[in-house]
Formats: C-alpha cells, structure tokens, sequence
C-alpha cells in the first residue's frame, strides 16, 4: 500500500502464481544489538552458486522500518541451502548452517 501527497494511494498485490524458493532468516544478537542490526546475512544455493548477502538493519522511511526478518529468494531450487552465514561484525562472531531447507523461516542467534 502506497500513499502519495493528494494523490490516490496505491496498492500492489503480487498475484504471480509459481513464486519459487525463499529462506527468511530472523537474527537475534546475544554481544551486539539483540535484534540483530549490523549482522550481515550470506547465502549459498550449492557450493558454485554466487552469494547473496543482506544487511540486517532498521532502514525504512517515513514512519516505517525494515523487518527483523531478511528473505531471501532462492528461485527454482529444489535441494537443501549448501550454506547460510551469519557474521556479527560488532563481536566478530559467525554462525553457519549447511544444509539448510528451503522454504521456511530460520532463527540464527549470535553465539554467546
């Protein structure tokens, strides 16, 4: 839903019928932030895939911010996530899951 200065507001809704696969990841900090902000989230498909990677952060606009939750989408992918990586530059700790299956929402939380 968009809402624009004395405009009509807008509103979007995907209707496409065969969306792929996605991973949501929910981070949660123990030494750094507990919501996670700063960690920086990677994923790789299978061991020759590019990385994706998202920061985890509180970037909106006006009146908003962003989730906790970072998706990631994994297009046609029909095995398990070789690997997702979450690095917490504030303490300098890692967590990394092989193995992984698509389609679901996981709970990374900063090692204490």
């Amino acid at each position: 839903f968009v809402t624009r200065d004395a405009e009509t507001p807008l509103f979007f809704h995907n209707v496409t019928s065969n969306v792929g696969a996605w991973l949501d990841v929910r981070v949660t900090g123990n030494g750094s932030d507990i919501n996670g902000v700063g960690a920086i989230v990677s994923v790789k498909t299978t061991p020759a895939s590019p990385v994706q990677k998202s920061f985890v952060g509180t970037i909106g606009s006006f009146l908003t911010a962003d989730s906790r939750i970072v998706r990631f989408g994994l297009g046609q992918v029909t095995g398990l996530v070789h690997e997702l990586r979450v690095d917490f530059p504030a303490t300098g700790k890692s967590v990394v899951l092989n193995d992984v299956e698509p389609n679901m929402v996981v709970d990374v939380e900063e090692p204490a």
